[in-house]
């Protein structure tokens, strides 16, 4: 029996592959894959729109017809929290403040006196007390650098107006109503904008980590699905563009010991019949300049960039949820480093919650399946406001999806198949 008992803390890059399969035998001489694979293809090339839903379960929408009134918890939370921000910002004065200077405790003038009236306060000129709570409370509540001063930071959200934060309010209700109003007793939440994964059993969050996500350029997309199953041991299938422009880059510079100690397999192509190639026989500057085409997997390991299991939900973006064996890029408070996967900050405890227990594999051989008694529901979503405890409500559009139209309101935000 081999239990899977993962590092606490993780990082790595995900591939974007089509409902992959084990790929290779630790040392197999041929017929490596055990099912033809499609090449691996950019998120961009198959996500559409990736700001739509992916219904990868059809059981996981909304009502039919349903969606525009549909109403789950997290609909209801951001409703709540619309109004409490309309009850104290929209009838303030939406005058424009010029920037001139920062602002602190204790200078006067007539900036302090137009940032004072722009925040509902009383006549004066003074930035005293109630003026430098007024400025953390706003910082907070925006998600602006915590602090009491009046920066260019401070100023350039004021000016944007209450219609402009209340738009986006709007814009990530309609993303909730994406997710069904009748939610299952137990799913997996991950909030791409918010770069973290949470469990729930019904509307109780009871646990929570970081996430790492997709870099702007392979943006982690929206989805609902199903997790079925756990992969102990996985094997690395590399995408294409890494392949060529940088495996290929460092074996053509450093030889074949550079494949080996990396633990990278080279195949011939993408099918079920595909042979195992000697790195000493590819010619590595034609892969470099795209002239020749060939498969990389890395085999498991310590250094695996899957780390020890990832999460299986069958879908046609090529999306998981893995472990990963970099840990440092979790300290980091911007996470945008995969191509397109979620990598988890403890992969170990997310499986003991599906499982119940240590995710535990019944054979030593790699890329071995754990199917889950019961799928567990899963969402990955977008949130760029939400009501948290501390008081903060927006966050970073990391990925630039919060256009609004010339009239303030947000654009339309369609559901995908």
């Amino acid at each position: 029996m081999t239990a899977f008992i993962a590092r606490s803390i993780g990082a790595a890059t995900c591939v974007l592959l089509p409902l992959l399969s084990s790929p290779v035998a630790a040392e197999a001489p041929a017929s490596p894959a055990s099912a033809a694979l499609a090449p691996p293809i950019a998120i961009e090339e198959v996500a559409g729109n990736e700001s739509e839903m992916h219904y990868v379960d059809p059981q996981l929408r909304p009502y039919p017809g349903g969606e525009a009134e549909n109403h789950n918890f997290l609909v209801d939370r951001l409703i709540a929290a619309k109004e409490t921000y309309a009850d104290n910002y929209a009838d303030l004065p939406q005058t424009h403040l010029e920037y001139e200077r920062e602002l602190t405790r204790g200078m006067r003038g007539g900036d302090v006196a137009a940032l004072r009236a722009r925040l509902g306060l009383g006549a004066g000129d003074r930035f005293d007390e109630a003026l430098g709570e007024a400025v953390s409370r706003y910082r907070d509540l925006h998600g602006l650098e915590a602090g009491n001063t009046a920066d260019r930071e401070l100023i350039d959200s004021l000016n944007r107006g209450a219609a402009h934060y209340l738009a986006l309010l709007d814009r990530n209700i309609e993303r909730a109503r994406a997710i069904p109003q009748d939610l299952p007793a137990r799913f997996v939440f991950v909030d791409v904008a918010a770069q973290r994964l949470s469990m729930f059993d019904g509307e109780r969050e009871v646990d929570a980590m970081k996430a790492i996500v997709g870099k702007r350029a392979m943006p982690t997309p929206a989805l609902a699905a199903y997790i079925r199953r756990a992969e102990v041991n996985p094997y690395w299938n590399l995408p294409s563009d890494l392949i060529q422009t940088g495996v290929a880059r460092r074996a053509a510079a450093q030889g074949a010991g550079y494949l080996r100690r990396a633990g990278y397999q080279v195949l011939s192509d993408y099918n079920e019949d595909a042979r195992l190639l000697d790195p000493r026989g590819v010619d590595w500057r034609a892969v470099m300049q795209g002239e020749d085409d060939v498969r990389v997997v890395q085999k498991p390991g310590p250094y695996n960039a899957m780390g020890d299991v990832k999460f299986m939900f069958p879908n046609h973006l090529g999306i998981y949820l893995h472990d990963t064996p970099h840990t440092q890029l979790f300290d980091r408070d911007s996470r945008l480093f995969s191509a397109g996967c979620v990598r988890l900050e403890d992969a170990a405890r997310l499986g003991r919650w599906l499982f119940g227990s240590d995710v535990v594999s019944s054979s030593e051989d790699p890329a071995h399946e754990v199917p889950l008694a019961e799928p567990v529901a899963l969402f990955i979503t977008y949130l760029t406001a939400w009501p948290e405890e501390n008081g903060r409500v927006f966050r970073p559009d990391i990925y630039g999806r919060d256009a609004v139209d010339d009239e303030g309101a947000p654009m339309r935000i369609a559901a995908a198949g």
